[in-house]
């Protein structure tokens, strides 16, 4: 009886696609009395097409890990949840946006950060136990931004749906990792993305002594300088 009503709770949200299948299929063939005559293989290829497309929508994640964990997941080019568990890394798919969020530099005792350190993509499509072991944590390869900066949440309060409304957000976060939206990822994407650097003296200098460019750079518009002059 157990079994049956858990088969039932799962089989729930692909029954509509099913019933659809079959009348388009009944339709196409000209067999709309007699449903059973469509091949079972069809509306099985179906339901797994539709599946797979519904997967494609790209999601984004909030893993949490105290700074110094957070680096080592960084150069190492993968994530993990708090623990290891299979659980946090399961739903994530290819392509999927993950930050990481420190609330302290490290555990359990360090000093508070509250802080995002990085943005990144999902590589793989499925999570893999590193060490083959039982107690081994499951990972996602992830290729994290290159250069990323330290960014305190406190400033992006007021932009971040998961905190704007929220004096309690923190605790959806006792878990380790969270859903968060497309607009929070893309604000806490460059939020920790470094900025290009300012020319330094020394190239200054050789642009002003080359004699181009001179326009461009008095009023700040290097976009402007012809890439052709490097070369």
């Amino acid at each position: 009886m157990c079994v049956a009503r858990i088969g039932s709770v799962l089989a729930a949200p692909f029954i509509p696609c099913v019933v659809f299948v079959l009348a388009v299929r009944c339709f196409d063939s000209g067999r709309i009395a007699s449903a059973p005559a469509v091949s079972v293989r069809w509306v099985a290829h179906d339901v797994a097409a539709w599946g797979h497309n519904r997967r494609m929508a790209i999601r984004y994640w909030l893993v949490v890990q105290p700074l110094d964990r957070a680096r080592e997941l960084v150069a190492g080019g993968f994530v993990q949840v708090p623990w290891g568990l299979r659980e946090g890394v399961a739903d994530m798919g290819e392509s999927d946006g993950v930050v990481l969020y420190s609330p302290r530099e490290h555990n359990p005792d360090g000093e508070p950060l509250r802080a995002f350190v990085q943005a990144g993509r999902v590589l793989d499509t499925e999570p893999v136990q590193w060490g083959g072991r039982g107690s081994s944590p499951w990972r996602r390869r992830v290729e994290w931004m290159r250069d990323a900066r330290v960014a305190p949440v406190r400033p992006l309060r007021e932009l971040l749906d998961l905190t704007r409304d929220d004096r309690y957000w923190g605790e959806r976060l006792r878990n380790g990792w969270l859903e968060i939206t497309r607009r929070d990822f893309i604000v806490v994407e460059d939020a920790v993305r470094r900025p290009a650097p300012e020319p330094s003296a020394l190239g200054m200098g050789f642009l002003r002594e080359t004699g181009f460019g001179s326009t461009a750079l008095e009023y700040g518009d290097l976009d402007a300088l012809d890439g052709d002059e490097f070369r």
